[in-house]
């Protein structure tokens, strides 16, 4: 195209922005990124969400906050693609403040940024601000609020809340609990998911395995052993 003197439009630089986004293409991306700004191409949001996106995945995380600090407008997707790119490469309370910033310029999260906050608020251990998140109505909210509070050790609010769901809980719900089970060495409540693991899914041979798995980390290993043969 180039040598054909064809001058690309937006949609083909944000084709290419998204191909060296995928291959972690960085030169190619500067490249292009050049070329917007000798050419004086005005980056409109889906050029500039292209170019965060293309940094943020080849961990060059300061140039994408750059050409989003210099955007005149900026969507949700750009706001969303800023946050996860900070989650990635720098840490979760950059990105859970970045999500402030956002909250306080007016743009509405949607449910794909409120569970991408839930996981932050989880790997960071903030349990109190992800209660503030939690949307009662959404499934993989409850999965995500009952993973935050099990990995923290409060086993029995995490259950609580489970049975306290409006809606059926999930396998992957009831394996979130699991995890803080293993991580807490608390056997007997594992016992009891175990039970709702086999009702959910009974030709799951892994529900066994994580049983095994809790007994082994508390140090039972003849139950363990049982459990797998």
């Amino acid at each position: 195209m180039q040598t054909e003197q064809v001058k690309p439009n937006e949609v083909t630089l944000v084709s290419v922005l998204s191909a060296c986004a995928h291959l972690g293409a960085l030169e190619q991306g500067k490249w292009v990124h050049g070329y917007l700004k000798s050419n004086k191409v005005e980056l409109s949001v889906f050029l500039g969400t292209s170019l965060i996106d293309m940094y943020a995945k080849c961990g060059e995380v300061e140039l994408a906050l750059e050409v989003f600090n210099g955007m005149g407008v900026r969507n949700l997707l750009a706001w969303t693609t800023m946050i996860k790119g900070l989650a990635m490469h720098v840490g979760d309370m950059e990105a859970l403040s970045l999500f402030s910033d956002m909250e306080r310029a007016g743009i509405v999260p949607d449910d794909i940024i409120f569970i991408r906050v839930l996981c932050a608020c989880t790997h960071a251990g903030l349990v109190d601000q992800g209660r503030q998140f939690f949307d009662l109505r959404n499934i993989e909210h409850y999965g995500c609020m009952v993973d935050l509070l099990a990995r923290n050790g409060l086993l029995d609010k995490a259950k609580y809340l489970i049975q306290s769901m409006p809606m059926e809980p999930d396998a992957l719900i009831w394996g979130a609990l699991m995890t803080g089970c293993r991580f807490h060495r608390n056997v007997e409540l594992a016992e009891d998911v175990v039970k709702h693991l086999i009702q959910l899914e009974p030709e799951n041979g892994g529900v066994y395995v994580l049983l095994a798995n809790v007994y082994a980390a508390s140090g039972r290993q003849e139950e363990a052993r049982k459990v797998r043969n």
